[in-house]
């Protein structure tokens, strides 16, 4: 929708903005969360329940997206528009190229799946957090984000969106390490603030990046095997990280998640270096036709 509906200069910054968007949300709901099942928890006498009614909350809010939704003025997409489906000519003209798109995510997606989802665990149980001020942890992560997102087309401009992915995931490095070994609540926050920016902020820039390397008929279904290849990384990850955790403790899963960030990163660059060039005279780089 944004590919379509946003000129070559605008979707660095619409992919960007929409994520910022997503964010700020993100951080009203961090700001209360955690403090509105606590309130609701002593309602109620039980802490239990008042996670329960803060998740009916929350579905109620979500559902309420609806009605914006429907007021989005976009014009049906003409009968006639090209589109193109996974058969088996298909993968064997584009077959690479979705092949490098999606073994990148989904290898991003098992280090994120190990231990995105147990990060609020790993605060309360190495740091006897409370729900409450953990919320404020991801207000503040959500904050970092927010401003990592919006600088993301400014560094993309400089040095190029490839570039701008793999610096910020290799950056990100070192604070998954800290998180990984400190027992300091200080430095852990810090870290957790600086990665979370970091790692996000390269979110839209690689989606950006797919798209303009996709044929216009292929975007729909470049876009679902994305979609596809994180979903599924998540369903491995997860799984195997609650395992880990639960055995291990949180420094195996930082650090193997870490070393599968690098891992990526490298890839990444790998496949796609080539795909950018410098404007002649210049700041800025674009996309030849032949990129992909």
């Amino acid at each position: 929708f944004d590919m379509l509906n946003a000129t070559a200069v605008e979707r660095s910054h619409l992919f960007s903005f929409s994520f910022a968007v997503l964010l700020l949300s993100g951080m009203a709901g961090s700001l209360g969360a955690g403090k509105l099942a606590m309130i609701l928890g002593q309602w109620s006498g039980d802490i239990i329940l008042g996670y329960k009614y803060t998740f009916v909350l929350a579905s109620l809010v979500g559902l309420g997206a609806v009605i914006p939704f429907s007021m989005v003025g976009a014009q049906a997409p003409p009968t006639d528009e090209p589109r193109v489906a996974l058969t088996l000519t298909q993968l064997r003209t584009r077959g690479g190229f979705y092949f490098r798109l999606t073994f990148v995510n989904f290898v991003i997606g098992i280090g994120a799946g190990l231990i995105i989802p147990f990060l609020n665990l790993y605060f309360k149980d190495r740091f006897q957090m409370a729900p409450d001020m953990i919320g404020l942890f991801y207000l503040s992560v959500s904050f970092s984000m927010f401003v990592g997102t919006l600088a993301g087309p400014l560094i993309a401009r400089r040095i190029g969106l490839v570039r701008t992915v793999v610096v910020t995931q290799l950056a990100s490095i070192p604070f998954m390490l800290a998180l990984a070994f400190t027992h300091s609540l200080p430095i852990a926050f810090f870290a957790f603030v600086i990665r979370g920016g970091l790692m996000n902020l390269n979110g839209p820039i690689s989606s950006h990046l797919a798209m303009e390397l996709s044929e216009e008929k292929e975007r729909s279904l470049v876009n679902a095997l994305l979609v596809i290849s994180w979903t599924a990384s998540w369903m491995i990850a997860v799984a195997i990280g609650g395992q880990l955790v639960e055995q291990y403790g949180f420094t195996l899963v930082l650090v193997v998640a870490s070393v599968l960030y690098v891992v990526a990163s490298i890839i990444y660059f790998q496949f796609f270096r080539h795909v950018e060039r410098r404007r002649d005279g210049e700041s800025g780089w674009y996309i030849p036709e032949s990129g992909t």
